[in-house]
């Protein structure tokens, strides 16, 4: 493992990206089924980054209609959606974006996703399952977040419209086709907002008033400015 990791990482990550532009090339995809797909999630990344792995696992799930397990470690013979800058995405010569902000880099390769942005290390003071607020949210960079939407909304179909179940579309599906490749994904606009104002409830029955949880959600899902 030593003479692995401290091997030339620019002749690997040229490798990749040359075998990741063949299979694009082919038209090749990658066959994410519900009965042999993990999440896999470093327990000591960046709040932003265990979110992405939360919301991953979810929406999953509800695709697949059974539990999507998430794991430490990706195993051999299964499926495995890598999030993060872990020891395996730079194996893989999946590195992040370094100067695009809410940018984020993916690879479809052998028998793995890999979904690498930017994340804010520091302090995250929310997140979509506590029952806090995001305080100051446009200074958290979330990139692998981010590319977890992406994905979700790309190969699976979900689409968030506005809070509440009748504001979200996830579809229910067997298998997901994946194209083979990679690339980086980059946003079109520095400045992306929009104004969500009053208190006014959601039809679904939510509630009488609309939460900033739910607000600061779905600016995430939308994956507007940071």
């Amino acid at each position: 493992m030593v003479v692995l990791r401290k091997m030339n990482m620019c002749k690997f990550t040229v490798f990749a990206l040359a075998a990741g532009l063949v299979g694009f090339l082919r038209g090749e995809c990658l066959l994410v089924s519900g009965t042999n797909v993990e999440v896999v999630g470093d327990s000591l990344a960046p709040r932003t980054t265990q979110l992405a792995a939360r919301e991953m696992t979810n929406y999953l799930s509800r695709v697949f209609a059974r539990a999507v397990p998430l794991a430490k470690v990706p195993t051999e013979g299964v499926t495995s959606l890598v999030l993060g800058s872990n020891m395996w995405s730079k194996v893989a010569g999946v590195l992040p974006v370094p100067s695009e902000r809410d940018s984020f880099s993916y690879r479809i390769a052998g028998e793995n996703v890999y979904l690498l942005g930017r994340d804010d290390a520091s302090k995250f003071a929310m997140d979509a399952y506590s029952c806090g607020i995001i305080q100051d949210i446009s200074q958290h960079e979330m990139g692998t977040l981010f590319a977890v939407y992406w994905f979700l909304e790309e190969f699976a179909g979900c689409r968030f419209y506005f809070p509440g179940e009748y504001g979200t579309v996830v579809p229910r599906k067997d298998v997901l086709q994946v194209p083979i490749g990679c690339g980086v994904k980059k946003p079109d606009f520095v400045v992306r907002s929009v104004y969500m104002t009053g208190d006014g409830g959601w039809p679904d029955g939510a509630g009488k008033s609309t939460p900033s949880r739910v607000k600061t959600e779905q600016w995430m899902r939308l994956r507007l400015q940071t």
